[in-house]
């Protein structure tokens, strides 16, 4: 990073509060960025810090001294502007619409929006369509607001792109097309941009404008988690698989692989281990997983077996393991069973027969 100059820090600050192609969104890290390009100098990078502590994104919030921080470079950002350059204006823009450095003034950043969009300016454009959208310093138009957030979107700005998924989702803004709308969200959530993740999950879950698929579905909702969105994320089940145990499986799909032999014959899928015939040997500790109800062993496997859902080794005689999320009720022993490798079942029996 010694070579990055203070406009590239505040490009990728911008990307980590975003969320970007090569970066997830990253709050800290994006003040951070922001810190950095303000001490070497650039006043837009001073006041995008200075909107960090006063929204409290990735710093803890003090809006006395964010407005100390903005009131020392709108004088500075004012002069920039004036020589037209487009993200100066677009940063004084912001400065009216949040109030901070000066006093709020809607319609004027509606203004200086529209200057710095007419320029080209992305971010503009995005905020200019939320102007029109909700009529914040201008008449209210939904059809421009959907306009602005099209030119915004083609530009390859990821909050555009979702904003204007859900226009044509809803068909407010513009003609109804979900096949659109789909396209819209999957840009925003290729962008790492969590919202598009999250509506990406939604239109999986219930089958809207794709055929539905709830792992699919969770997929998408938990690329949103990663991100700590969680807007109707964690409600969501997948197959009768709490999100969390979904999550939960796909890191255990990841321990599984690199603690097997023969992992590239395992799967597991709503629960379900399976295990091939090339499996040669496991690491039963990874597979004391609370996710895991019943583990599926192929009968030619040559070293291991399953007996109602356990893992028992090929003579049935020893029980490997008993699944954490199998009920103790639906214990069944068979007859061959001599002895118990699995602890932790022990350790639940004799739970379990303290509680009667």
């Amino acid at each position: 990073m010694s070579d990055m100059t203070s406009e590239d820090f505040l490009t990728l600050g911008k990307e980590y509060a975003l969320g970007s192609r090569l970066h997830r969104k990253d709050l800290p890290k994006s003040v951070e960025c922001f810190r950095k390009a303000g001490e070497m100098g650039n006043i837009r990078g001073i006041f995008r810090h200075a909107l960090s502590i006063f929204e409290g994104e990735g710093v803890p919030k003090n809006r006395d001294l964010a407005q100390k921080m903005a009131r020392k470079v709108i004088p500075l950002l004012n002069a920039e502007a004036d020589e037209n350059k487009t993200k100066s204006i677009q940063t004084l823009a912001d400065a009216y619409s949040f109030g901070l450095g000066v006093p709020q003034d809607l319609h004027r950043a509606y203004e200086l929006y529209l200057e710095a969009s007419i320029l080209g300016d992305k971010e503009a454009q995005c905020s200019l369509g939320f102007c029109y959208f909700d009529g914040l310093g201008v008449e209210k138009n939904v059809n421009m607001g959907a306009r602005w957030w099209t030119i915004s979107a083609s530009q390859g700005y990821p909050h555009a792109c979702c904003d204007i998924g859900v226009c044509y989702l809803s068909g407010i803004g513009v003609k109804k097309d979900v096949a659109e709308a789909i396209r819209w969200f999957t840009e925003a959530s290729e962008s790492n941009y969590s919202p598009g993740s999250s509506f990406m999950g939604r239109c999986y879950y219930f089958g809207i404008g794709v055929k539905k698929n709830p792992v699919k579905a969770a997929e998408y909702y938990s690329l949103a988690l990663m991100q700590d969105y969680d807007r109707g994320c964690r409600s969501i089940l997948s197959d009768g698989l709490d999100l969390r145990e979904f999550l939960d499986s796909k890191k255990l799909r990841e321990n599984l692989r690199t603690s097997i032999h023969g992992s590239d014959d395992i799967d597991i899928v709503d629960g379900c281990v399976y295990l091939s015939r090339a499996v040669t040997s496991i690491n039963t500790d990874i597979l004391a997983d609370r996710c895991i109800r019943k583990i599926i062993v192929e009968p030619d496997n040559p070293n291991y077996r399953s007996i109602d859902g356990c893992l028992y080794d090929k003579a049935g005689a020893t029980l490997l393991l008993y699944p954490r999320a199998r009920p103790l009720k639906d214990c069944c022993q068979p007859e061959s069973l001599k002895s118990v490798q699995d602890l932790g079942f022990f350790n639940e029996l004799i739970a379990l027969a303290k509680q009667e």
